[in-house]
């Protein structure tokens, strides 16, 4: 290896908490012909100093105390445009444990170094990387642009030089190729590249590209071999569960994603392919585990946002709602409250998200799964009135958990335009959509809701022919599938009533039924028409109680 690299009058950054080990890397820099020398302790500070600054090389920490690691670090800063194409990154460890340098290694580094390494080593890898990403630099330069038709192009003429970087350069194509979507153009490469001799990696790629191009079947076959074979190979994994899912086959899909994460579970990308295979498979519990994880990852990376949260929390609700062990459901929904108090401090601070009102729908899921509808509702309708009468000024976040709280406190004429509303937008996190939607399309729903409007409408019908008994009737038999519905209290008062002012002697446990419906109402922030027509009705209600007090 000649030393063709010269450090002198390259920038560098060096990224570790540890003041003794910026020392001892500026030394060993120095002693190579560097001499501008920068430090950052924390990702946080290394970030704004890369925005600020251009950087030739970056020596990453893998371990940086509490906040992103070296891994997500370089994820952001390449995922924002933080540094150049030509920018050198090494990732430097002193840990060895597999799912730290799987996940390091995933993050695709110029090099990855384990603590300790002498001078000799550092500087030799530095060379290494440094002649590969330069031969290469039109090619990154190429993806960081997003053009990949050019990559491409640049790719076929340094084949052609015979460059010295020729298999890298084939899957750099192949991977230009299927950003393009040109399945069978990758496809006709890598066996191509087969035919010099058998490449794990390139035949992981094949199954992948099988995958795309629906061979679920053949993807499985060779992507079973790639994961038996090389278990540490992760995105063979990944396309595995993939091909899996859509062959219909939930189940080894699950299993194949979870053998995944297990091996290395720091991949927020992996964590959402369990979370969404744990939901088809209806396995509650290991959804629940996945979103969680998912939520701890991202608020320490560039996939940060408050969707995870809204994810996370609807997981604990779900799975509180499927379990029977009464205790355990208890310690789930109190963990729905810790969850929320540690965001206020995290996603609460996200100006672009209505924390408090995804608090309220939050809390008004957990009192309605706990059978506390009445208290359910006050907290719903104070906190997202709003937005309950308007979807359309519902934002994207928020659409999904609207549409099942409105269901859980059995309000469906307002849920009815919620989930017509998300089913119009695009910007809809994919989870939280399928969340919503495989209640609203469960033929248990579809049946509920019909046979809750069915006796509405027969309810209705009896009230207008003067069959006031049998209309409350029905309306009671309604409000057993939907017990918090403000529609629908209201007709079975209004019809309790008309049946005591037509009875001389109303029934004393009508006038009771009246009462307890009023009582559901308090407190609840109702619509213009249903306040006024309750108004109405207690105003009537009195009257009939003074005069049956009379006689």
């Amino acid at each position: 290896m000649t030393a063709d690299y010269s450090y002198f009058g390259k920038k560098i950054l060096i990224i570790d908490d540890q003041r003794a080990f910026q020392v001892m890397l500026k030394s060993m820099l120095q002693n190579f012909g560097a001499s501008d020398i920068h430090f950052a302790h924390s990702a946080e500070l290394a970030i704004r100093m890369c925005q600020k600054n251009s950087y030739d090389i970056l020596l990453i920490d893998y371990n940086l105390g509490n906040a992103q690691n070296g891994a997500q670090l370089l994820e952001e800063l390449r995922q924002t445009d933080a540094i150049a194409p030509g920018t050198l990154c090494l990732i430097i460890s002193g840990e060895s444990h597999k799912s730290i340098v799987l996940n390091a290694l995933e993050m695709e580094p110029d090099d990855f170094l384990t603590k300790p390494f002498s001078q000799n080593q550092l500087n030799h890898r530095v060379q290494r990387a440094s002649q590969k990403r330069q031969e290469l630099l039109p090619i990154y330069i190429a993806f960081a642009e997003q053009q990949y038709q050019r990559a491409i192009e640049y790719c076929q003429q340094y084949m052609a030089d015979k460059g010295r970087y020729h298999s890298i350069c084939q899957s750099l194509m192949v991977e230009a190729m299927i950003h393009k979507k040109d399945y069978q153009g990758a496809r006709s490469i890598l066996q191509e590249q087969l035919k010099k001799g058998i490449q794990t990696s390139v035949i992981a790629t094949l199954g992948h590209v099988d995958y795309l191009l629906g061979n679920y079947q053949k993807a499985i076959e060779v992507l079973s071999n790639i994961v038996r074979d090389s278990p540490f190979l992760l995105s063979a994994y990944d396309s595995l569960a993939l091909a899996f899912r859509d062959n219909g086959q939930p189940d080894k899909a699950l299993n194949i994603i979870s053998r995944a994460n297990e091996i290395s579970p720091l991949s927020v990308s992996r964590q959402q392919i369990m979370a969404d295979l744990a939901l088809e498979t209806n396995n509650l519990r290991l959804a629940k585990e996945a979103f969680g994880q998912i939520l701890t990852l991202a608020r320490r990376s560039v996939h940060r946002g408050p969707e995870h949260l809204c994810n996370f929390i609807r997981s604990l609700i779900d799975e509180a709602q499927d379990e029977e062990d009464l205790y355990r459901k208890n310690r789930l929904l109190q963990e729905v409250g810790n969850v929320l108090f540690k965001a206020r401090h995290e996603e609460g601070l996200d100006n672009q998200f209505d924390f408090e009102a995804f608090e309220g729908l939050s809390q008004a899921r957990v009192l309605a799964t706990k059978g506390e509808i009445h208290r359910a509702k006050q907290v719903l309708f104070s906190s997202n009135q709003d937005y309950i009468h308007t979807p359309k000024h519902v934002p994207n976040i928020l659409l999904p958990d609207t549409f099942l709280t409105l269901h859980s406190v059995g309000e469906y004429e307002y849920a009815i335009p919620i989930i017509e509303e998300l089913r119009l937008r695009d910007a809809i996190n994919p989870l939280a959509r399928k969340a919503a939607n495989r209640l609203a399309e469960n033929p248990k729903f579809s049946a509920q809701m019909n046979n809750f409007h069915e006796l509405n409408q027969r309810g209705i019908q009896a009230h207008s022919e003067g069959n006031y008994q049998q209309a409350a009737q029905l309306f009671h038999k309604a409000l057993r599938i939907a017990p918090g519905n403000t529609g629908v209290m209201l007709n079975r008062i209004q019809s309790l009533l008309k049946h005591l002012a037509s009875t001389p002697n109303g029934s004393l446990n009508e006038f009771e039924l009246c009462k307890q419906g009023f009582q559901s109402l308090e407190g609840i922030q109702l619509t213009l028409i249903h306040a006024k027509r309750l108004k109405t009705l207690k105003d009537e209600f009195e009257a009939l109680l003074r005069g049956h007090t009379h006689t």
